[in-house]
């Protein structure tokens, strides 16, 4: 009964969909596919090396944040859909990716928060330091963490 129920929100979640979300849907899915498997296998700052996300195209940061927020809607669905459990991480990466291919700057950002005593993560990406469909406080939830810096082992020796 579980699975049925399952099978009918789902469906409920792509009826409506124009064949452009359709199409970014499957991107969503598939790249959510790839970062699952890069994310077990490669270390993050290595992963943003291979996908070498960057640009060099003048911002419209409404038109950009509005479009960013769509892509997030669709991911979340693509991940819903998608026969292995997505992480924050995940859906952050290819939102990030999916974005930085349509010349879109953003940043995934990773913060942590202690809470009696437990340590938790979360992963969002933000497009002109907005985070992209997230909570409002989620910057004074989670402290960011600050990005890795690449550091040649060679000017120490």
């Amino acid at each position: 009964m579980d699975l049925l129920k399952s099978f009918r929100s789902k469906a409920m979640l792509v009826r409506q969909l124009s064949l452009t979300d359709w199409l970014a849907l499957f991107e969503a899915w598939r790249l959510l596919f790839f970062y699952y498997l890069a994310l077990y296998m490669l270390s993050y700052d290595r992963l943003m090396i291979l996908t070498g996300l960057g640009s060099d195209r003048i911002p419209d940061l409404k038109r950009d944040l509005k479009f960013a927020q769509e892509l997030r809607r669709l991911i979340q669905i693509a991940s819903r859909l998608h026969f292995l459990p997505m992480t924050c991480l995940a859906k952050s990466l290819v939102l990030q990716k999916m974005l930085s291919k349509r010349n879109i700057p953003s940043l995934v950002r990773i913060g942590v928060q202690k809470v009696q005593g437990a340590m938790f993560a979360h992963a969002w990406v933000e497009v002109d330091g907005e985070p992209v469909n997230e909570m409002d406080d989620v910057r004074q939830k989670y402290m960011i963490l600050a990005p890795a810096v690449n550091i040649n082992i060679g000017q120490f020796i």
